[in-house]
């Protein structure tokens, strides 16, 4: 395992390579405290990939550090800021949890014209209510904080019952986004299969987050549903961008090949998540397997 001081992954952050500046993110982001957080800020006011900056803000959010928020809170402000970067503010505002929040992601909801961000606000927005009705910020049975709060127990419904109300586009957003995470913990051939149908949905944020999920899981049946992303330039490059990191997590040689056709995509998101898919591959081939710089003590 690759062990590195904070000067190391300091340095890393200024590095030309997308892949080498994301591990370095993580490392902090594993790291915590003071001076992660303004190592991760600073990337997020300053890095000049998108993927980048959208990476730093994921880390930020997991940290749940509230030093944090204020570099958040201008990042999702900046009209000029890439849709995907002010998401992933809005998504990580809303993972810390500050009720004193609310006020301004209710702000940006009225007046923003990404769908994207303005689903974010709202998912936000009902997170920090609900961990504010529970009183602690949950995490995930995996331990990362996830866009939304659990949903009652429905240990008693079957995975279909479950997959039909994820793919209900009736239900609020919300709602489907609980059943999704839902699916996610039980981690069957079936939950896959109903989370792969969430493909044909024309949220491109929820899909999105779809695809996230089954790079959590790993899981190879769901191959083939995200290549047909990652190969559709009509898609939403913040699914196309998630779809092929979660190819990553596969790590087969049939996804490595597939990965390098996209290489030169056209979509810098895509071509850099290409780049950090295949750098993930490496590593879940290697004896190393562990994929971000992992601090000294």
């Amino acid at each position: 395992m690759m062990m590195k001081s904070i000067e190391e992954l300091e340095w890393r952050l200024l590095s030309k390579s997308v892949p080498v500046r994301i591990r370095a993110i993580f490392g902090f982001k594993g790291l915590g405290g003071t001076q992660a957080v303004k190592a991760l800020s600073r990337c997020l006011r300053q890095d000049p990939s998108c993927l980048v900056r959208h990476e730093a803000a994921y880390a930020l959010g997991q940290m749940r550090e509230e030093e944090a928020l204020d570099t958040l809170y201008n990042c999702l402000l900046d009209d000029s800021e890439d849709p995907m970067v002010r998401h992933e503010a809005a998504e990580a505002i809303g993972a810390i949890g500050k009720r004193s929040s609310i006020q301004l992601l209710e702000r940006v909801l009225e007046t923003v014209s990404s769908r994207e961000v303005k689903d974010t606000c709202e998912l936000a927005i009902r997170r920090i209510l609900s961990n504010n009705e529970k009183g602690k910020v949950e995490c995930s049975s995996i331990g990362t904080v996830d866009p939304v709060c659990a949903v009652p127990n429905h240990s008693d419904w079957s995975t279909e019952k479950l997959g039909e109300k994820f793919l209900d586009t009736t239900l609020p957003l919300y709602e489907r986004y609980c059943y999704l995470f839902e699916l996610r913990d039980r981690g069957s051939s079936e939950a896959v299969s109903y989370l792969c149908k969430g493909f044909h949905d024309e949220n491109a944020l929820l899909k999105h987050e779809i695809a996230f999920v089954l790079g959590q899981l790993c899981n190879a049946e769901a191959t083939e549903s995200l290549m047909k992303l990652v190969s559709n330039p009509s898609e939403h490059y913040m699914v196309r961008h998630e779809a092929a990191e979660a190819l990553g997590s596969m790590a087969t040689e049939e996804t490595i090949q597939f990965l390098q056709k996209y290489l030169s995509d056209e979509n810098a998101v895509v071509r850099e998540s290409c780049q950090v898919a295949l750098d993930i591959c490496d590593y879940y081939r290697s004896e190393d397997f562990h994929y971000t710089d992992v601090l000294c003590g």
